[in-house]
């Protein structure tokens, strides 16, 4: 079923319409959210607030082709994540005015992870320093975006990230001087 007749189904009030968006996504909206919290109960109370959101507004998206119901989604989903944050005050304010280079050669050495592998590297970050890799790596969000989003300045979220990207290749090493890989 394509994604505007999935929301037709939905738009015309049948029964089963809900019930097929959730299936849809419900996977992507978790994974977007574990993107963000590393807590599962956050995640799965940012998932409920999510199709609680998409339920409630479903009415006012407005369908242009396939692929944007989904986009739409996992904007809501990063959306009620970094809503979670703010109200843990989990995320950086203060300004950070350093800046931490990071070499082609180690950017390298991320890309070899698997995608799972490197999903638990992220998971495993401070709260403030995995929240602006997401908005800055998988949402593109500038830094001057994600400082307006989140009320801290633009140099604040370049030092962040850089500091995020610093982490991983640390956790990188560690676990190949482990041996795990």
């Amino acid at each position: 079923m394509t994604d505007k007749s999935l929301l037709q189904h939905i738009r015309a009030g049948e029964a089963g319409g809900p019930k097929m968006l959730y299936d849809r996504f419900a996977g992507m909206v978790c994974g977007v959210c574990r993107r963000y919290l590393s807590d599962e109960e956050d995640v799965k109370d940012a998932v409920q607030e999510t199709f609680i959101r998409i339920f409630r507004h479903i009415a006012d998206f407005e369908y242009r082709q396939e692929g944007g119901l989904q986009a739409w989604i996992a904007r809501i989903a990063a959306n009620e994540s970094l809503k979670l944050l703010r109200a843990a005050t989990l995320l950086p304010t203060g300004s950070l005015e350093e800046n931490i280079e990071v070499t082609d050669e180690e950017i390298e050495d991320m890309e070899q992870l698997s995608p799972e592998e490197l999903l638990q590297l992220v998971r495993r970050l401070p709260e403030g320093y995995r929240t602006i890799l997401n908005l800055y790596v998988f949402e593109e969000k500038s830094h001057k975006e994600i400082a307006e989003m989140l009320g801290i300045s633009p140099m604040t979220s370049a030092s962040q990230y850089c500091r995020a990207k610093r982490l991983l290749l640390k956790m990188i090493e560690e676990q190949r001087a482990a041996g795990v890989h």
